[in-house]
């Protein structure tokens, strides 16, 4: 998605560029669900849902109060998990009912993705400690009915300059 214009490109492995539509104002994340449409988040509490063939956004779901998210993935299952800035990590069920876990709730969540059925999280902490630095890549564990682990710190980005300075996607 363009930020200026708001298209919606489409490009191809060879690199032809098709505009398939647009959107109010740029997402703050995007992804691809396992139905093959395009999943927006906006960094409040509503996701859109862009079906590529015909280019016609739509609401997907809109999260309950307090749960103003920028960012999300699927996993294999069609469990949805996203967060923001002090949302905490949720988890949006199939049937679209949102689950609040309680990880990260006063934190700044700026990137999640899942891969071999761990779900990876770019994370600003409020409050950092000896077992908790201020910015970090957490990991945690997650089941076939999208139920997530304790976490695990998988890389400590605090006192590397180039990046604690900057936001991670």
């Amino acid at each position: 998605v363009e930020t200026s214009s708001k298209d919606i490109i489409k490009v191809t492995p060879d690199g032809v560029q098709t505009t398939i539509g647009t959107t109010t104002n740029p997402p703050t994340d995007a992804v691809i669900g396992l139905d093959g449409r395009l999943y927006l988040t906006y960094n409040n509490r509503k996701i859109l849902v862009v079906d590529l063939q015909t280019g016609v956004s739509s609401l997907w779901t809109q999260l309950a109060t307090g749960r103003v998210v920028r960012c999300g993935d699927f996993d294999d299952n069609g469990y949805f998990y996203t967060g923001g800035r002090r949302s905490q990590l949720v988890v949006v069920n199939p049937s679209l009912t949102d689950i609040a876990t309680g990880h990260y709730a006063n934190d700044e969540i700026f990137s999640i993705r899942v891969y071999q059925n761990y779900l990876y999280l770019v994370v600003r902490i409020a409050s950092p400690d000896a077992q908790n630095p201020e910015l970090a890549i957490w990991r945690h564990t997650i089941d076939e009915n999208g139920n997530v682990g304790d976490r695990e710190l998988y890389l400590d980005l605090t006192g590397d300059e180039d990046i604690s300075s900057r936001i991670i996607n």
